[in-house]
């Protein structure tokens, strides 16, 4: 899997994508209701670009769970 395909995958599930000054991969989620901080403590660091994109997806899943459900 090349960056790209990853970063592409990130961005369908909701995420960014980014390569880190040492080589770690960074999974951010992109919620607009997400402080800085809140953003940061949800994000996800691997070295493992496949890992990365897969778990942008565990991630969105996360995120539908807790948003609360109106009637």
């Amino acid at each position: 899997m090349t960056f790209n395909e990853a970063r592409n995958r990130c961005s369908v599930n909701g995420c960014s994508l980014q390569k880190t000054t040492y080589g770690e991969y960074k999974v951010t989620p992109r919620d607009g209701g997400m402080t800085n901080k809140e953003r940061e403590a949800a994000s996800y660091y691997t070295d493992d670009l496949e890992d990365a994109a897969l778990t942008s997806g565990r991630i969105r899943s996360d995120l539908k769970r807790s948003q609360p459900i109106y009637a």
